[in-house]
């Protein structure tokens, strides 16, 4: 298996996971800052958690490995991050280390969590914050092209905020 850099360097077509956490009470998503030393979208708001998906690895595992990872967050029972999409990804960009072509098949998961307490979250070298911000709130931000946030298609989130829909008002 080729290290990520070496793949976006190339281009070539892989797998990652996506996972987002909810507190379904308080109808939030959590969001992870990246690290101003991240490659790509450096000290911008990102989804929850995500990474590329280990070679010979189901993608749910490496989503379980990346929410303990990034979140510090256990998952007991890997049928607790629910299966919601795959979506289709393509940017090309440039890197501190010259150009890149991202190119990936998104699978998107969804944990459920409440209470989450962001200022007990620990920070390291992937990610220097952490917040939770509503439903709504998000999708505007989002919609908008906000630069604080890592961009997303229209399309994917649409999609998202209508799944997310089922927790009500």
């Amino acid at each position: 298996a080729k290290p990520r850099k070496q793949v976006h360097k190339d281009g070539d077509w892989h797998r990652s996971v996506q996972v987002w956490v909810v507190d379904p009470i308080k109808r939030v998503l959590l969001l992870q800052k990246r690290s101003p030393e991240k490659d790509t979208n450096p000290d911008k708001w990102d989804i929850s958690c995500a990474g590329h998906v280990t070679a010979g690895d189901e993608p749910r595992v490496t989503a379980v490995r990346e929410v303990m990872e990034e979140l510090g967050l256990a998952v007991q029972d890997p049928s607790e991050l629910e299966y919601l999409f795959t979506a289709v990804y393509s940017q090309a960009g440039q890197t501190k280390h010259g150009p890149y072509q991202d190119n990936e098949l998104q699978d998107v998961y969804l944990l459920e969590r409440t209470g989450l307490d962001v200022g007990a979250m620990e920070r390291n070298t992937e990610v220097s914050d952490f917040q939770c911000l509503p439903f709504e709130e998000l999708k505007d931000l989002y919609l908008a092209r906000d630069p604080r946030f890592v961009p997303m298609e229209p399309t994917y989130v649409e999609r998202l905020f209508q799944i997310l829909e089922r927790y009500g008002e």
